[in-house]
């Protein structure tokens, strides 16, 4: 109540994780209140419009499933959620599938909810780019979203991997700026 009253107050609206690859966030929240479902997310949806607060999702693709995770985002959808975040990273234990595979996922997502507001969120990381079907995302996502870690983008590695890319951070080093460019 009180995230959603502060929420309120502010005109904001809140993204909530609702599931990882083709399992639900109860998969990992074994508390009574956790994503198990489209109702669930119906729930959520509704105690936080009654406040004037949209609610958005955010889901990891793991890329090995592309209908059913397809089907999972229509439904969190379907369930009144105003936009889904598709994250989309190479990291361990993330994303997994082959390229081809997410045209079929895009396909499916869009024949069931055409009109939805889909956004990409990826590793902002030029060198982590390359290992993602970005390409096959774009034909079928409104938006880009990069994720840009301050405490994680700001390492003597990064940096080196920036300078070697031919972007130097300069004197400032690493920057929301400069990572956001």
């Amino acid at each position: 109540a009180l995230i959603r009253d502060v929420l309120s107050t502010h005109k904001l609206g809140l993204a909530i994780k609702t599931h990882d690859g083709t399992d639900w966030m109860s998969q990992y929240d074994l508390t009574t209140e956790a994503i198990d479902g489209p109702a669930s997310i119906e729930a959520l949806a509704s105690y936080f419009a009654e406040a004037n607060v949209p609610l958005h999702a955010w889901s990891v693709l793991h890329g090995l499933d592309p209908e059913v995770e397809a089907q999972m985002a229509a439904d969190v959808l379907d369930a009144g959620a105003h936009s889904i975040f598709l994250d989309l990273e190479p990291h361990s234990g993330l994303w997994k599938g082959i390229n081809e595979d997410q045209l079929r996922f895009g396909e499916e997502l869009r024949r069931l909810q055409p009109s939805a507001f889909v956004s990409t969120s990826v590793d902002a990381r030029p060198w982590e780019l390359s290992k993602i079907p970005m390409a096959e995302f774009a034909q079928f996502t409104n938006a880009v979203a990069p994720q840009v870690y301050g405490s994680i983008f700001d390492t003597e590695a990064n940096l080196r991997q920036y300078r070697e890319a031919g972007d130097d951070p300069g004197d400032e080093g690493m920057t929301p700026r400069f990572a956001m460019n």
